[in-house]
């Protein structure tokens, strides 16, 4: 599937750019018959944290400063962190990290 017709199945938003959400649902639809359902697990958990910690409505949110901002909370999360502080958002599990320190 070339990108002009990845671009067409993604149906726009008001101001014209996919939701960032629309497009992981589109590339797992896409890709999940070639994954094993651990794979498919694997991706969807990386996909709910870029998605909780990018914090963006559609694509054309995300910029450099978002990237390095996700870059950075990636570093300070623990592993695990869904098992670890279930129900807690990013900036409740970033607040308790921090004061651990």
């Amino acid at each position: 599937m070339g990108i002009d017709a990845h671009r067409q199945s993604v149906p726009p938003t008001e101001n014209h750019s996919p939701s960032l959400s629309q497009i992981i649902t589109e590339y797992i639809k896409d890709k999940q018959f070639n994954w094993t359902d651990k794979t498919l697990h694997e991706y969807r958990s990386y996909f709910k944290l870029l998605q909780d910690v990018l914090n963006v409505e559609t694509i054309a949110d995300i910029n450099r400063n978002e990237v390095r901002r996700l870059r950075d909370t990636l570093c300070r999360l623990p592993a695990n962190l869904y098992k670890k502080y279930p129900g807690k958002s990013i900036e409740q599990i970033l607040a308790m990290a921090t004061s651990r320190q």
